[in-house]
């Protein structure tokens, strides 16, 4: 029905019967809403750069994937017992530092009264030195065929 009629020149059994097929477009229209709003929950989108103030460095990336924080431990720091960087089993040169009188008062100190504080590597590189080659090229005029 796309016009109401005239409600006056009606019948009361049009007017009963009106009412009632009005009552049921209500009813299917109410059911098709109640089905759609079932389907799509009513959700917040979420931000991103495009539609908010965030910026583009935290919007989302599809190419990077998440990072294996959870989980995992972090390495210990260097100054901490058992943490940093492996000794190499085999040095270049060994120092051992041992006193020998008391930077105090003076007196003797015996090896035997010492023990180790701490063991650390220095690691030094090389100076970086060039390679020169010097070519010394010959030529000359033979005298046979008198080609260069």
């Amino acid at each position: 029905m796309e016009k109401l009629p005239d409600l006056k020149q009606l019948s009361n059994e049009a007017k009963e019967a009106l009412i009632v097929e009005l009552w049921q477009e209500i009813q299917k229209l109410t059911a098709t809403l109640s089905a759609r709003e079932e389907a799509k929950p009513e959700t917040t989108p979420s931000k991103t750069s495009k539609n908010s103030s965030t910026p583009p460095s935290k919007g989302f990336k599809p190419n990077i994937k998440p990072s294996k924080t959870e989980g995992s431990k972090r390495q210990r720091s260097v100054g901490r017992a058992g943490g940093g960087r492996e000794l190499h089993p085999h040095p270049d040169e060994l120092i051992i530092a041992q006193l020998k009188s008391c930077p105090q008062c003076g007196e003797k100190v015996t090896v035997a009264t010492q023990k180790l504080q701490a063991v650390y590597e220095k690691i030094e590189l090389p100076p970086i030195k060039p390679i020169i080659t010097r070519i010394e090229r010959y030529g000359g005029h033979c005298a046979c065929c008198q080609t260069d």
